[in-house]
């Protein structure tokens, strides 16, 4: 809709319940209008932007309103090949995962920006000492590296002016490795909710990038230890899927098979398939690796998959 068209209060609807403050849609409609004429006045500095006191009807503060954008990358659908088509499924049937995973972020973004400390004790309260207030948007990645690239470089050239603070996501590791490379360039600090490979671990590399779960490192020692000790397992299968997750766990599960004491170590075979668009729910690959992980005669074994 045209701005010179649109309607000052419309932002506000009631039907979003945006007029106050303390809702979820509140900071995240006066951001989606900044760039009408009639809300043309606000300042971009840094990461954040400068909206002047008494710029939109509603809000009666005397004070500037400061809003970081935060930017939202996750596979909320993925593509799949069949009978020659390529199709967005949902990535985990119903979606559940999804919209669970990204309601938690709603949900932080909301705490800090009205101080609630029921999660996070630390930020109780800083509404009232902290002047930025947190906007969200979301994209679907479709769980695919070539569309999170491009959604993430579309947004920052379309709006060279006003580009986000801070990137959340995305969910695959082989997805947030070249995103957090991109980034990283671009001087964005970028957090993940599920990405666990050890490659992300290389500070250097991805120097912006963290996570708020453990990497692969710390699982496959974990997963080594209950069958060496545990099990009594001498030998351990791997059945893993070829991208930069299912290779890197493999790999940590490798060195941490051998980062054990003489005698108390334990020998790793790998076995690996392919998953993505193109297999077209062709199951020969992965038909041949449990085969051959059969053959192997090991009793126990351990799979790095995707759901």
């Amino acid at each position: 809709m045209a701005s010179s068209s649109f309607p000052r209060e419309e932002c506000f609807s009631s039907v979003y319940a945006s007029n106050d403050p303390s809702s979820y849609a509140y900071y995240d409609h006066i951001y989606s209008h900044l760039k009408s004429t009639f809300f043309a006045s606000s300042i971009h500095k840094d990461s954040v932007e400068i909206v002047p006191p008494q710029t939109f009807p509603h809000t009666s503060t005397d004070d500037e309103l400061a809003l970081l954008h935060i930017m939202g990358l996750s596979g909320f659908t993925v593509s799949r090949r069949i009978n020659g088509t390529v199709r967005l499924l949902s990535r985990d049937g119903n979606g559940i995962q999804a919209y669970s995973t990204n309601s938690g972020f709603v949900m932080g973004v909301h705490h800090f920006n009205n101080g609630i400390g029921s999660v996070v004790p630390q930020i109780e309260g800083i509404n009232r000492t902290c002047p930025i207030r947190l906007v969200h948007t979301m994209y679907d990645t479709e769980s695919s590296q070539t569309i999170a690239l491009d959604t993430f470089s579309r947004v920052v050239l379309e709006n060279s002016d006003r580009r986000p603070g801070a990137v959340f996501g995305a969910w695959r590791s082989a997805v947030s490795i070249p995103l957090a490379v991109l980034t990283g360039t671009r001087d964005i600090p970028q957090f993940s909710p599920l990405s666990t490979s050890t490659e992300l671990d290389d500070t250097v590399q991805y120097r912006l990038f963290s996570r708020v779960i453990p990497s692969d490192a710390g699982t496959a020692r974990a997963a080594v230890g209950y069958f060496r000790k545990r099990l009594d397992a001498s030998f351990l299968g791997v059945l893993y899927v070829n991208d930069s997750y299912g290779s890197a766990f493999h790999q940590a599960i490798q060195e941490a098979a051998v980062d054990r004491e003489e005698g108390d170590q334990i020998e790793v075979k790998g076995y690996t398939f392919s998953y993505g668009a193109n297999v077209n729910f062709d199951t020969s690959e992965i038909e041949l690796a449990i085969k051959q992980l059969k053959e192997s005669r090991f009793r126990v074994f351990f799979w790095c998959i995707l759901q």
